[in-house]
């Protein structure tokens, strides 16, 4: 079962991995943001400024932002409440921590080429070390043509069922058809005024989703993989065709989720709609002792349109009977039943890009 899986990686990976002053920044105010946390005033002022953050920019992300410095503080006497505290900041000390020290995901999930051709004279960087060092590891997303022929063997030899879903986002920007979108260059004002301005098709999207979606678009993704696999049905409403190199769902590119074996069902959500976080669950009260505990929330990380919202959940509910039918009931499974049955063109590769 794939769910908006990066098969030949994402454009956002090699973007987040070439920027490291960027991110080390970030982290580290993040980190600053949790230690201050920890004391009771800056802890007020923290979780202020982020909710004050979330008022002004709609964007939900800051709300969990707070919350998860809220949850990491607690000065009562409830002993209950004071270990769950100890344990929430536990985690989020470990994870700033793991952040800083090791980010191999990233550059494991960056795009590589797969040229047809697998001798070590097209081979990348990688590739090539890994010839240096046979015991090294590397990322199927870095396999080469060879790798990739030997993986699709093994399981046709084995039988195995494979059922994908791939996700694509609502177009919050529209470069060239049949083209790689440009890179998303911080230090050019009008593509920072683009991700910052909510208008047009980008409108009622938050600065979330615009920021990861232009990230997302352009890269070294640079062509439709050839292996790549094509979309069988659409469940839930149509996107807009031809599907491009550049759509995305805010973190992965749609063209690079396509698994050459098996069923591709199209949805339009983002990666986090898909996952169940598609609206702020349940809505936030003044009281903070009638909050539910964390983890019964769920936020809208990633507001996208058209909205997968309570209006059009049928289509997560869907998805998600389907996949627990597939892998618990395979033979009830029947993919006839749902969805539209007809193939989602792909945009042919355009000359002078």
């Amino acid at each position: 079962m794939f769910l908006s899986v990066p098969h030949w990686g994402t454009n956002i990976a090699e973007w987040v991995d070439n920027r490291k002053a960027l991110r080390i920044t970030v982290i580290a105010d993040l980190q600053a943001a949790f230690l201050g946390s920890q004391n009771l005033y800056l802890d007020r002022i923290e979780a202020g400024l982020a909710g004050g953050a979330a008022a002004l920019t709609d964007a939900q992300v800051f709300l969990a932002l707070r919350d998860a410095l809220t949850e990491a503080k607690y000065s009562g006497s409830d002993p209950s409440r004071l270990a769950d505290a100890l344990e929430a900041a536990s985690k989020l000390e470990l994870y700033f921590n793991q952040m800083t020290s090791d980010f191999h995901v990233i550059n494991d999930l960056t795009p590589e080429s797969h040229p047809n051709e697998s001798s070590p004279a097209h081979f990348s960087r990688d590739q090539r070390k890994e010839e240096l060092e046979p015991l090294a590891i590397r990322s199927p997303t870095h396999f080469n043509k060879d790798q990739r022929e030997n993986e699709r063997n093994l399981w046709a030899s084995l039988s195995i069922q494979c059922l994908s879903y791939a996700t694509v986002g609502g177009r919050a920007f529209t470069f060239a058809s049949g083209c790689p979108a440009p890179v998303f260059n911080l230090t050019n004002p009008l593509d920072d005024l683009k991700v910052a301005q909510a208008c047009g098709q980008a409108a009622d999207t938050d600065i979330s989703y615009r920021l990861c979606y232009r990230a997302c678009a352009g890269g070294s993704l640079q062509y439709h993989p050839d292996e790549a696999g094509k979309i069988t049905r659409v469940v839930g409403p149509r996107p807009p065709e031809p599907l491009e190199l550049w759509d995305n769902d805010g973190i992965v590119n749609t063209v690079s989720m396509l698994w050459p074996k098996g069923e591709i069902a199209l949805v339009q959500a983002d990666h986090l709609d898909i996952v169940g976080h598609f609206r702020l669950k349940p809505e936030k009260t003044d009281n903070a002792a009638d909050e539910p505990p964390p983890d019964s929330r769920s936020y809208d990380i990633l507001r996208s349109t058209p909205k997968f919202d309570a209006d059009n959940a049928h289509t997560f509910k869907t998805v998600w009977h389907e996949i627990f039918t597939f892998a618990a009931r395979p033979k009830a499974y029947h993919p006839a039943t749902t969805g539209l049955h007809r193939p989602v063109a792909i945009a042919a590769p355009a000359s002078g890009c």
